[in-house]
């Protein structure tokens, strides 16, 4: 009975360890794709600055542009910073989570070996 407990928390563990991670996994998705995009934004911003240099009428298109580029720079990192934190909590949950399924797989061995034993005794 025992055995069977450990066994069914050993696969909830297991479970929460996968969920955990996972979680971490899409947060640094996430995080990543707010780089890539604030580095598409910085190359749009400079093309739109080398296209005003060639053209006048451009220019304050593209100072306009520009400034909207800084704006939506500065709300990207404020979301990098708030994911930051984010992952920074999912990292501690996500090693409690791999800490309590490493100490159940122990406690399962240990099990399996002392049964292990006792049969050899007998």
């Amino acid at each position: 009975m025992q055995k069977r407990k450990l066994s069914q928390l050993s696969r909830i563990a297991q479970l929460k360890r996968e969920m955990e991670l996972a979680e971490l996994a899409r947060l640094a998705g996430r995080k990543q794709d707010m780089h890539v995009q604030r580095e598409e934004l910085s190359d749009a911003a400079r093309e739109a600055r080398v296209i005003a240099q060639a053209s006048t009428p451009e220019a304050k298109t593209a100072e306009l542009f520009t400034g909207w580029v800084s704006l939506r720079h500065a709300e990207i990192d404020d979301l990098i910073a708030r994911l930051n934190e984010e992952m920074a909590q999912q990292k501690a949950k996500a090693a409690l989570a791999v800490g309590r399924r490493d100490v159940l797989q122990q406690i399962e061995s240990r099990v399996r070996e002392a049964e292990r034993l006792k049969r050899g005794r007998s």
